[in-house]
């Protein structure tokens, strides 16, 4: 499955990567959520909203920039059925998914837990 993950810690998100990969995944990396938006957007790199192998996005809360509500937002808008995992230690996080039906991962968590939660 092509999942998009948003991490703006490099060393978690290359972590992330290599456990997906190793997963059977095949990930895409970003660090803001305004660089997932032109990935999202930007035919050149792939189309990946409208790609219809993108099964999942994989996202930090807390992120330095665009904001996680608008951002949700704007995944909502244009791709509803898509799966979206909240990853942070938060609980507003853990709140915001309960309330919008998205599937919150608390950190800290091992990659056997976060491959065995995306399936």
């Amino acid at each position: 499955m092509r999942i998009l993950v948003i991490e703006d810690d490099f060393d978690t998100l290359e972590t992330l990567m290599i456990a997906l990969t190793f997963g059977g995944h095949e990930p895409i990396g970003v660090t803001t959520r305004d660089d997932a938006l032109r990935v999202l957007s930007e035919p050149n790199l792939g189309c990946v909203l409208s790609e219809p192998n993108l099964g999942c996005v994989l996202s930090d809360w807390n992120m330095p920039g665009l904001a996680a509500e608008p951002f949700l937002e704007h995944l909502r808008q244009h791709r509803p059925e898509l799966p979206v995992i909240l990853i942070s230690a938060s609980e507003e996080s853990e709140r915001y998914a309960a309330e919008n039906g998205l599937r919150h991962l608390p950190k800290p968590f091992d990659m056997s837990r976060l491959l065995a939660f995306i399936g």
